[in-house]
């Protein structure tokens, strides 16, 4: 089962309910999204003698793999919200942003490319999917604040 499979069967679970298993599948679809050299090795794998190409596949394809891994992580962070995991739920939102830095989101913003025309997929995620990700990190301060629990940084 690929990361978007995984990813599809935790939304479905989510939403009827069953969040321990929605986090499980968030889970797998973050693992099976860690290693970026799996990608452009299966990108390298392919062939070909057009290397810009290549490059251009592999960009491709780890935009994808990003945009997948925030997504889990996002939705996961949901799933532990609804669980009352506000550290975990925190964490999850807090790497989930971390993908996309402040400077990307401009950037993205300011070239309005959130997806591939050709394929229909979409390769960086929509402005309100990273306001959802803010939302859900504030949620979760505020629930550690409120059980007076704090967040620690690393320095």
């Amino acid at each position: 089962m690929d990361a978007i499979t995984s990813l599809a069967l935790g939304d479905s679970l989510y939403v009827d309910g069953n969040h321990e298993g929605a986090v499980e599948h968030y889970t797998a679809a973050i693992c099976r999204t860690t290693d970026s050299r799996r990608t452009k090795q299966q990108v390298a794998d392919k062939g070909g003698n057009d290397d810009e190409a290549k490059d251009d596949a592999a960009a491709t394809s780890a935009e994808k793999t990003r945009l997948t891994r925030f997504r889990s992580l996002s939705h996961r962070s949901e799933s532990h919200l609804s669980l009352s995991k506000f550290p975990h739920a925190y964490n999850d939102a807090a790497a989930a942003l971390a993908l996309y830095p402040q400077t990307d989101v401009v950037e993205y913003s300011l070239d309005r490319a959130y997806g591939s025309e050709e394929d229909g997929v979409t390769l960086r995620p929509r402005p309100s999917e990273l306001c959802i990700a803010h939302d859900r990190i504030a949620r979760a301060s505020v629930k550690l604040a409120s059980a007076n629990m704090g967040v620690g940084g690393r320095s």
